[in-house]
C-alpha cells in the first residue's frame, strides 16, 4: 500500500517538494536580509511580516504532506485546505510550535555546553529533525480527521476499530468489535 501511494502521488510530491525548497530558501534569505538591514520602521515591519509568513508556512507544511499521501486531491485544493486547516487549528499549531521551540533551545544548549558538545552536535542528525516532524504530524492529523474524513471513518480511526481489508467503509465485523472490546 505504501509504495502504491508513493507512486500515485509522485508528481504532487515532487512539485510541492520543489516549491517547498524554494519558498524556505526565499523566506530564510528575506529574514536574514531584513534583520541585517533594520534601519527604519518599514524594515522592522517587513521583518515582522516575513516572520509571520514563515510561521504560517511552517504550520501549513505538515497538512500539505499528510493530504498529499492520504487523499486524492488536486494540488491547488491541497494548498487551500492546508491554509484553512492552519487557521482552524491555530491553538494546536501554537502549542506544537512552543514544544518545537523548546526542543530547538534544548538542542542549542547542548551544543554550547562544553561537556556534552558531541551529543549536541549529533542530536539534530539522529533525533531532533525526526521529533520536530513528528510533532508537526501530531498537531496536524486530528484536524485532518475532523474536517476531511466522513464521520464513520473518523470514528473508526479514533476508536481504533479494525476492519477487514475488503470491508473498509462498512460496519465492523463482530470479530473486530470483540477485538476492540478486549483492548
Amino acid at each position: 500500500d505504501f509504495f502504491y501511494i508513493v507512486k500515485r502521488n509522485k508528481k504532487q510530491s515532487l512539485l510541492f517538494g520543489a516549491i517547498d525548497f524554494i519558498l524556505i530558501a526565499v523566506l530564510i534569505s528575506d529574514v536574514v536580509f531584513l534583520y541585517n538591514n533594520i534601519a527604519n520602521p518599514i524594515s522592522l515591519f517587513m521583518l515582522i511580516l516575513t516572520l509571520a509568513m514563515s510561521a504560517f508556512y511552517s504550520f501549513m507544511r505538515p497538512y500539505v504532506y499528510l493530504m498529499i499521501f492520504t487523499f486524492d486531491l488536486k494540488f491547488i485544493q491541497i494548498i487551500k485546505n492546508a491554509a484553512a486547516f492552519t487557521i482552524l487549528g491555530i491553538k494546536r499549531n501554537l502549542v506544537g510550535f512552543g514544544i518545537s521551540l523548546l526542543i530547538v533551545i534544548l538542542n542549542a544548549g547542548l551544543i554550547v555546553l562544553p561537556l556534552v558538545t558531541p551529543v549536541g552536535l549529533l542530536l539534530p542528525f539522529v533525533f531532533t529533525f525526526a521529533l520536530l516532524d513528528f510533532i508537526g504530524v501530531y498537531v496536524a492529523y486530528p484536524n485532518i480527521i475532523k474536517y476531511m474524513m466522513d464521520e464513520k471513518d473518523a470514528k473508526a480511526i479514533i476508536e481504533r476499530k479494525y476492519y477487514d481489508s475488503d470491508e473498509i467503509g462498512d460496519e465492523p465485523t463482530e470479530d473486530c468489535d470483540t477485538l476492540s472490546e478486549k483492548e
